[in-house]
């Protein structure tokens, strides 16, 4: 009996110490460990792309351009209404993308609706550097990286 006490006790603790946790930095913390320095190092760009999370629509596929300059990747999106996209998720997203991996100049988000309507959302590195000054830096901790996520909203995303 006390042996049986005690196991549910351990459990019930186990449960709070891993609710506490704050899911935002896990997420970042995840994310930053898929830091690559080649676009061509497909197993970690499927996993960006998989990790980083998106309101509202549902992933389709990716293309990595990594045949000559520039490098990148385009992402094709799925949502019933065009009309309910969550652009700071777009934003956000190709940001922490070209922040991660080294040598990808560009990412392009792609979106389709349920009716054929359609949104692209485009960026660049260049773009970024030229709004928030050069960030190679501070990528070289996740602390740094954690600077660079507060930065985000001060980007503007090319949007057709």
């Amino acid at each position: 009996m006390i042996k049986k006490l005690f196991f549910i006790i351990f459990f019930i603790s186990i449960i709070f110490v891993g609710c506490n946790k704050d899911d935002n930095l896990d997420y970042l913390e995840n994310l930053y460990n898929l830091k690559t320095n080649y676009i061509g190092d497909v197993s970690k760009i499927g996993n960006i792309f998989e990790n980083l999370q998106y309101q509202n629509v549902e992933k389709k596929d990716m293309k990595i351009i990594s045949d000559k300059r520039p490098f990148g990747l385009v992402k094709n999106f799925y949502i019933n209404d065009i009309n309910d996209i969550n652009e700071n998720d777009f934003i956000k997203n190709s940001v922490i993308f070209l922040f991660l991996v080294d040598n990808a100049d560009f990412i392009t988000s792609y979106i389709v609706d349920s009716n054929g309507n359609d949104l692209t959302y485009n960026l660049s590195k260049e773009s970024i550097i030229e709004q928030i000054g050069d960030f190679k830096d501070n990528l070289n901790s996740y602390d740094g990286f954690k600077d660079l996520i507060s930065k985000i909203n001060e980007i503007k995303i090319e949007k057709s």
